[in-house]
């Protein structure tokens, strides 16, 4: 069987029959997200550990009964021996020792979505005896802005690059920092879901001698399982005075 070892032994001999029958293996019961296994080692007093990733759409890092599960993702390393679901949402990992801090490492490269991020790739626990032990991971939805700078010339207007563009969000809080290309166009993956203003740098306009229209533009990157986009971002520079 390959869910478990058998065997059965007879000896006759001088009037006295024998028979000897033996068999071993393991149950596993993950009630918590409906699993039933069988091995054909005995797993009597290890350990075993379940990885969930999921989507954290509000970013509460609980999962969330809205919050769907995550199908992909692997492990950089990790002890024990490891079984992936057959919907490939789950990263099963037994014969561990229990009471023994375990490390387990992700592999963010394995996620099928650019815009999903893990904050924290390494994780630690004691796993307890006779336990499926929890681990749910959660995947942040990063969204992506982008956008271009002209400069006004009389009548016609050209891609300026080298100008800095800064991302604040509602307090006001400098996010991230951008670098417009030669072109003019610049971009940006990595903001989570909420409302953020973007601005030309106030001392590099001066020093150039220039204005912005529009002075600042506001935009929200939404909830959105595979990332929001915003590329409506377009800023007009011209000399002062004109």
């Amino acid at each position: 069987f390959h869910f478990g070892q058998a065997s059965a032994n007879a000896r006759v001999g001088n009037d006295i029959n024998s028979f000897m029958q033996s068999a071993r293996g393991s149950l596993f019961l993950d009630d918590r997200n409906g699993h039933i296994a069988f091995s054909e080692r005995s797993n009597v007093g290890k350990a075993a550990v379940v990885v969930v990733p999921f989507l954290d759409l509000n970013r509460n890092g609980h999962r969330d009964p809205m919050e769907p599960a995550v199908e992909g993702m692997q492990l950089k390393s990790a002890p024990g021996r490891q079984q992936v679901s057959s919907d490939g949402t789950q990263i099963r990992i037994y014969d561990l020792e229990p009471y023994v801090l375990t490390m387990l490492e992700l592999d963010p490269i394995s996620l099928d979505n650019i815009a999903w991020r893990i904050n924290h790739l390494k994780v630690q626990l004691e796993p307890l005896p006779n336990h499926y032990n929890v681990v749910e991971i959660p995947v942040e939805v990063m969204g992506e802005v982008s956008g271009m700078v002209y400069l006004q010339d009389e009548n016609q207007q050209r891609g300026l690059g080298r100008i800095l563009i800064h991302i604040l969000d509602q307090k006001g809080q400098q996010v991230t920092q951008l670098l417009s290309e030669g072109d003019g166009y610049f971009f940006h993956l990595g903001l989570a879901p909420g409302t953020y203003r973007a601005v030309i740098d106030a001392d590099q306009l001066e020093r150039l001698q220039l204005t912005a229209w529009p002075a600042s533009i506001e935009f929200e990157i939404k909830v959105n399982e595979l990332g929001d986009i915003v590329d409506t971002l377009e800023f007009v520079l011209q000399q002062k005075g004109n």
